[in-house]
């Protein structure tokens, strides 16, 4: 059976914010930093 994990190559493509514990988004732009997007956040819009 073929599962969507089978994919993914090792990378994990959301990655979580150490402040809120809430998946950033993956970068916009390939080599770009991933944000937190949680405006409730202290570390909203920095760097993960």
């Amino acid at each position: 059976m073929y599962e969507l994990w089978d994919e993914i190559d090792g990378e994990d493509p959301s990655p979580i914010c150490p402040q809120c514990g809430v998946s950033a988004l993956a970068p916009e732009v390939p080599g770009g930093e991933s944000v937190c997007e949680n405006g409730a956040c202290g570390g909203y819009g920095e760097p993960i």
